[in-house]
């Protein structure tokens, strides 16, 4: 397959606009007869070993698009993988019920970064992404000390939504390659002061939750009622908007006060290899 140099630079700006490193045009690595270049970034397709193949406008029926990448089940446990440096894994959602939220977390597993994007299919907009190094800042340290990539959408019309695309990009920082767990949730909204939830998570494995705040009111999120060791984490509507934790692996709660008048997030993530039970709930004085 055959591409001028105006359809790579098109491409790369239709499907990553200005939030890829790797679209600077730095050499990427080389490959065999299916590699494509793409504003100097090799992209990858499979988990960890498949073939080299280029982003999704290039593919040509009847690769796209429910061959393309592994499926990731919502509330699945994660799957385990690596993405070599400079290079992409792809991975893809069932198709989706209109208005649902979803969350799609990328959780390192050591000192290595990997961003995370999502996008409509085929070769549609970035619907959602994280690109963060996973020990920034007072960020939360859950598993193996590192913070997540996640990112939420929301799809919009009334007759469901066809399968988005997960891209699991290596950044070029650090070691040869990035070792991470990936999953996808449907998020659960809250009603703040309401009954909430009374659920369960394995062992390594994430549910989300989501509910409205306001700006400058104090909000309180609690998990009681649980067995197991889960912790809890709150954010504002990005992944790099980290408000608050939990991670005593007991009951309690997590305080903050909003900043912004958004939609709120809250990840349980359970501890061990065992289901965690609990019941998670959101306050406002």
């Amino acid at each position: 397959m055959k591409t001028t140099g105006w359809l790579v630079l098109l491409v790369c700006a239709m499907l990553l606009g200005a939030i890829v490193a790797g679209c600077s045009g730095t050499s990427g690595p080389g490959g065999g007869a299916g590699d494509r270049t793409i504003g100097g970034v090799a992209q990858y397709v499979g988990d960890g070993g498949g073939s080299l193949k280029p982003w999704p406008a290039m593919i040509p029926p009847p690769e796209s698009p429910a061959s393309l990448g592994t499926l990731l089940k919502f509330g699945d446990v994660p799957k385990t993988t690596t993405v070599p440096r400079k290079q992409t894994n792809w991975f893809r959602l069932p198709p989706i019920g209109a208005g649902k939220t979803i969350v799609v977390t990328l959780q390192p597993t050591a000192d290595e970064d990997s961003d995370l994007y999502v996008m409509k299919h085929p070769a549609g907009p970035v619907l959602a992404y994280s690109s963060r190094t996973p020990t920034y800042g007072s960020d939360p340290l859950p598993t193996y000390g590192y913070v997540p990539d996640w990112a939420a959408f929301t799809p919009g019309n009334t007759h469901g939504w066809p399968a988005a695309l997960i891209a699991a990009f290596g950044m070029p920082n650090g070691t040869a390659t990035k070792h991470f767990w990936v999953e996808s949730d449907i998020v659960s909204p809250l009603i703040v002061n309401g009954g909430g939830y009374s659920h369960a998570v394995q062992g390594g494995s994430s549910n989300w939750y989501s509910f409205p705040a306001t700006a400058g009111k104090q909000y309180t999120v609690r998990l009681a009622q649980f067995v197991g060791k889960p912790d809890w984490f709150v954010y504002g509507d990005k992944s790099w908007k980290f408000k608050a934790q939990y991670i005593s692996g007991g009951g309690g709660d997590a305080v903050f006060t909003a900043t912004e008048t958004t939609t709120h997030f809250i990840r349980v993530w359970g501890e061990g290899s065992g289901a965690n039970t609990f019941q998670v709930l959101a306050r406002q004085p």
